[in-house]
């Protein structure tokens, strides 16, 4: 009998998989041919997994309006629990789809453990990749900004090296990983939902509930208003972002805090990396990363505005009209929240 086949969303991160997630929480996959039976599953912390009805209530309930699973599954000292659950929907005809951006860097705990020998299936692993410099400025605003061991940029790369954004060496460690019979490496596409269920064979005409872009960049105003009070945010609490956003509307695009001497060294520091890169996609697209300068010239950057420190200061015009959008909003909330009383 043929192993059993499940799909892994592996990331990277910010490259649109909350968006993904939002739509997989919330909506059926099915595929054209009919081949497989798609059913979007999450691991949670203690290797249950958890699918359907389940999945879209959780994800109602978040700010972040998503479900994934989660990033340590595969540091689990025992999977038994999610061996068996599933044991239950291979035996249905299931064919279980996963996401989490931050598998893409784990594939050594993957191999440590054992962990897809240990459940008897085969992978094909999917992910998404985006030239370097702008990742790491996207990067800087969703988690790196808030830590307060990061004072800049360049802090991040004195600390961790290059080796956190080399795309090609860690996709290589997943196709060397046991039970992975396929990675699947994609570019970064304008829309990561309906790239992700082409490749997976779904029908492009399925209805598309729920598809609203969560997790975006963050606007200038929402990073000066959390500057100003740094204790709103922390490095792994993008649903401040997502919940301030709810009640106060936010313009802009995300400030480039990447200078031309930092874009340089990460241009030269992956360019040997992107070139193994190439290997790993289809010809189409390989044709598009060799011809995309974001790739391999820094001076792609040295039109982009750099913001400076005076640049981060929160006007008074810009906080009193948070101020005027947040009271009606609070007030609003009171009068429809009687649990508040």
């Amino acid at each position: 009998m043929s192993k059993r086949k499940i799909y892994f969303h592996i990331g990277f991160g910010k490259t649109g998989s909350s968006s993904l997630q939002s739509y997989l929480s919330f909506n059926s996959i099915h595929q054209t041919n009919k081949q497989e039976k798609l059913l979007y599953c999450c691991f949670d912390r203690d290797g249950r997994v958890f699918y359907g009805d389940e999945v879209s209530k959780m994800a109602k309930l978040s700010p972040l309006k998503y479900v994934a699973s989660a990033p340590d599954i595969a540091e689990l000292p025992d999977i038994s629990v999610a061996k068996q659950e599933l044991d239950k929907l291979f035996s249905q005809g299931f064919t279980p789809v996963f996401s989490q951006e931050d598998w893409g860097r784990r594939a050594g705990y993957f191999k440590t453990s054992n962990f897809f020998e240990q459940l008897d299936v085969v992978v094909h692993a999917i992910a998404y990749i985006r030239p370097q410099v702008e990742w790491f400025n996207s990067a800087w605003w969703q988690w790196f900004a808030w830590d307060g061991n990061f004072k800049k940029p360049e802090d991040v790369i004195a600390a961790w090296g290059y080796n956190f954004m080399l795309w090609g060496h860690q996709l290589s460690l997943w196709k060397r990983l046991p039970g992975v019979e396929n990675v699947s490496v994609r570019l970064h596409p304008s829309d990561i939902t309906e790239d992700f269920l082409h490749l997976l064979g779904v029908n492009e005409e399925v209805e598309r509930a729920n598809v609203e872009k969560v997790n975006v960049s963050l606007s200038p105003t929402l990073i000066k208003l959390l500057k100003k009070y740094p204790t709103l945010r922390q490095a792994h609490s993008a649903d401040v972002d997502s919940i301030l956003s709810k009640f106060i509307k936010f313009e802009g695009k995300t400030p480039w805090v990447i200078d031309a001497e930092l874009a340089s060294k990460i241009v030269a520091s992956t360019n040997a990396d992107n070139l193994k890169l190439l290997d790993m996609l289809d010809p189409p697209s390989r044709i598009i990363m060799v011809g995309d300068l974001r790739w391999w010239d820094a001076a792609h950057y040295k039109a982009r505005k750099l913001w400076e420190e005076e640049d981060f200061q929160l006007k008074e015009e810009e906080l009193s009209s948070i101020i005027e959008q947040v009271i009606p909003a609070l007030i609003n909330l009171g009068r429809n929240t009687p649990e508040f009383w």
